[in-house]
C-alpha cells in the first residue's frame, strides 16, 4: 500500500471525488530579540555576582539615583527595587511558503484554524518574571504589528528556559486567518510587555523570544 499512497489524490480527482483533509502545519520557530536595559543599573544595587543587593531605603536614605530614562529605582518595603523594564522585541517577518508542508496543500485551501501560539525565552535567569506580554501580528506592509494575536500573564521565570502557551485572541485569530486566506501567505509578528528583575541574576542585555505557531489546514484531494 505505501507505493500506492502517492497515486490517491490523482485517483480520487480522476474518479470525481472529492474529500477533505485536515493537515498540521507548524512554521517557524520564529525567533525575534529583545534588548534590556541591564547596563544602566546602578552599580550601587548589585552585588559581585550581579544579582539585586538588598540595599535599604526610606525618607532618609533614598535609593541610588540613575540618570536612565528606562531604569526606575524605587523604594518598596523599605528595600530599593527595580521597576520593571519595557521588553519589546524586534518585528520578524514569517512566511508560509518556506514551510513544505503549507506549499503543498495552500493551492487547495478551503479553511485554515489557528490551533495554538506558544511562547519560548531564552537568556534570562531563575527568580525573574516577564508579562503580561502580548503577541502581536500585522501584514508585512505594517513596520510595527498592531493586531493582537495573544497574550501571555506575568510568569515567573524557573530553573529551565521559559516555555509557555499564549492564550488566543479570538479578533486577532479571525483576522490572520482571513489574511491567509485572502492568498497573503506572509506576515510579521512581534512581542511586547514587561520584565521584572527578581532576586536571581541579572538576565541579559539582549534576549530571545521565539514564537511557535501551531495552523491547520482544511484542504480537498
Amino acid at each position: 500500500m505505501t507505493t500506492l499512497r502517492p497515486l490517491l489524490p490523482a485517483l480520487l480527482v480522476a474518479l470525481g471525488c472529492s474529500v477533505d483533509a485536515f493537515v498540521a502545519v507548524s512554521p517557524g520557530p520564529v525567533r525575534a530579540t529583545a534588548t534590556l536595559p541591564v547596563g544602566e543599573v546602578p552599580a550601587a544595587l548589585l552585588t559581585a555576582e550581579r544579582r539585586l543587593a538588598a540595599v535599604a531605603c526610606d525618607a532618609a536614605r533614598p535609593c541610588p539615583s540613575t540618570s536612565s530614562s528606562v531604569v526606575v529605582v524605587r523604594c518598596e518595603a523599605g528595600v530599593c527595587a527595580l521597576a520593571p523594564f519595557a521588553l519589546r522585541s524586534t518585528s520578524v517577518d514569517v512566511d508560509l511558503d518556506t514551510d513544505a508542508t503549507f506549499r503543498d496543500y495552500s493551492g487547495a485551501l478551503r479553511g485554515i484554524e489557528v490551533q495554538s501560539a506558544e511562547l519560548q525565552l531564552s537568556g534570562a535567569h531563575s527568580g525573574s518574571a516577564v508579562g503580561p506580554l502580548a503577541l502581536w501580528w500585522g501584514p508585512t506592509t505594517e513596520a510595527t504589528p498592531s493586531r493582537r494575536l495573544g497574550s501571555l500573564p506575568r510568569t515567573v521565570i524557573g530553573s529551565s528556559a521559559l516555555n509557555a502557551p499564549v492564550v488566543v485572541d479570538a479578533a486577532g485569530v479571525d483576522a490572520l486567518e482571513a489574511h491567509i486566506l485572502g492568498g497573503a501567505h506572509r506576515f510579521r509578528v512581534r512581542v511586547d510587555g514587561a520584565f521584572e528583575v527578581g532576586s536571581g541574576v541579572l538576565p541579559d542585555a539582549q534576549v530571545e523570544l521565539v514564537v511557535q505557531i501551531r495552523l491547520t489546514l482544511q484542504t480537498s484531494l
